[in-house]
């Protein structure tokens, strides 16, 4: 892939990170429709560091969904 968000040579920065997994599917939930929460199993879950995003408090939200 050659892509140039981020800069030259962001990609072979943030690939060359340690742990990575490649090829390894990361069980999202429904990806093809836009789920991207995880399974209960994810190989994510085994890096150190990993820190699960709450996809269904993120986003563009209501001012009435604010309140709350």
């Amino acid at each position: 892939m050659n892509f140039t968000w981020g800069g030259a040579g962001a990609m072979d920065h943030y690939s060359s990170i340690s742990p990575n997994f490649h090829n390894v599917d990361p069980l999202f939930m429904d990806e093809a429709a836009g789920g991207l929460n995880l399974r209960p199993e994810p190989p994510a879950f085994a890096m150190d560091g990993f820190v699960l995003i709450a996809f269904d408090e993120i986003g563009i939200r209501s001012g009435q969904d604010m309140e709350q």
